[in-house]
């Protein structure tokens, strides 16, 4: 159970909601997905080190990151922030 890892690792801060729209550098995405791969660790064991809310935020960064490359871990959350607006 997440949960229970979670207080293991952490006690009671480790079971407060965290915000879904944290977001993460390129570079720290990198930095999960190699040690993940350096350890061999699964999904959950990486997320919990990471202090991650879900196993499959991972997952997806891999599967972009063997897409697109580093490029496929860029900010892709709602509207460019360059965006204009339409009048």
């Amino acid at each position: 159970l997440d949960w229970v890892h979670r207080f293991e690792r952490r006690g009671i801060k480790g079971l407060k909601d965290r915000s879904m729209s944290q977001e993460y550098s390129s570079q720290f995405k990198v930095d999960v997905l190699n040690w993940k791969t350096q350890n061999r660790a699964s999904l959950p064991v990486t997320a919990l080190h990471f202090d991650l809310s879900s196993p499959s935020t991972i997952w997806q960064w891999e599967r972009r990151f063997k897409k697109s490359g580093i490029a496929g871990l860029e900010r892709k959350r709602g509207n460019s922030k360059h965006m204009t607006k339409y009048r």
